[in-house]
């Protein structure tokens, strides 16, 4: 069986810090940012209307990142960089999971599946500058390989994200 699938992106820079890594990692705890690019795909199930359409669904994504993360710092709620950022009311987003790429990109797919609760989001890849990118990932045998060359996933894969480095 066929299937087609939509593949949406954009890009925004935000800044993080990551507490708590050690060895190359821990450079990360240190105040910085990076330009991501947010790919996100999602099964178009056939029939008519189109369950994905282009123009809509990409400008409301654009909107959600803009809004939410673009420019933004991105912090673990319990940093205390925190209070510098309110008091200075500077735009921030609190995650309650240290502020990795792999924990952004599961954000987004929350963020995105939240507000687009009747499409089938099958994953969200986010890049973090050119090098490294982490992956959520829907569980359930896909219709392809991703990235392409990989293996298939099976349903004991729900919801998982994969960093590549």
């Amino acid at each position: 069986m066929s299937t087609t699938t939509v593949r949406v992106r954009h890009e925004f820079s935000a800044g993080h810090r990551i507490l708590g890594l050690t060895g190359a990692g821990e450079k990360c705890r240190n105040i910085h940012g990076h330009n991501f690019t947010c790919w996100w795909m999602f099964d178009q199930r056939p029939g008519w209307p189109l369950a994905v359409e282009f123009g809509s669904v990409k400008a409301e994504l654009k909107e959600m990142i803009d809004r939410l993360l673009d420019h933004a710092f991105i912090v673990h709620k319990d940093d205390e960089f925190v209070g510098y950022l309110v008091t200075h009311g500077l735009k921030r987003y609190l995650l309650s999971d240290r502020p990795t790429t792999e924990a952004i990109a599961a954000e987004i797919a929350r963020l995105t599946e939240a507000q687009f609760p009747a499409l089938d989001l099958l994953y969200v890849q986010l890049t973090e500058g050119s090098n490294n990118e982490a992956v959520w990932m829907r569980g359930g045998p896909p219709a392809a390989t991703y990235p392409p060359g990989s293996a298939v996933l099976d349903g004991d894969h729900a919801k998982r994200v994969r960093a590549v480095i």
